[in-house]
């Protein structure tokens, strides 16, 4: 099987290697395993709901997750919908532990990017503010305010 697609990675991967582990995550504290059957239902059932929802070539999906099962089913089921996926990882410890101070949004999501002239816009202000409040971090932008502004 030549590999010329990321859903090609991902049959290979659950084919080949079937395990009862195939992923491991943390909970509440505890590690859960998930099965290689499992991962393989879980994302073609993300990638259903979405075609079932009108998802398709040409449209582009955006999640904004951490490092979960759910984020791995995007990844992997959206591009089986033959959309473009754009995903945001809420995870910022990485990026904090290194010291990134400023995040670049913007209010509503409107602007852009001059490195990426056909970029739509930079990720909405309430948003990433929203994301912050969720992982503990301290903006100290009123979100409501923001909001009600945007």
């Amino acid at each position: 099987m030549a590999i010329q697609t990321v859903c090609d990675i991902f049959y290979r991967s659950v084919d080949t290697h079937r395990k009862p582990e195939h992923l491991k995550y943390k909970k509440d504290g505890a590690w859960h395993a998930v099965s290689s059957e499992e991962l393989r239902a879980a994302v073609e059932e993300t990638s259903m709901g979405l075609r079932a929802l009108g998802i398709g070539k040409g449209d582009t999906v955006t999640v904004m997750l951490s490092n979960t099962p759910a984020m791995l089913e995007a990844h992997f089921g959206v591009p089986m919908t033959e959309a473009l996926l754009h995903s945001l990882n809420t995870r910022l410890d990485a990026a904090i532990e290194a010291g990134v101070h400023a995040l670049d949004a913007s209010t509503g999501g409107i602007g852009g990017c001059p490195f990426a002239p056909a970029a739509t816009g930079n990720i909405p202000t309430e948003d990433l503010v929203y994301m912050l409040q969720r992982c503990g971090i301290h903006s100290g932008v009123d979100l409501d305010k923001l909001i009600a502004i945007g």
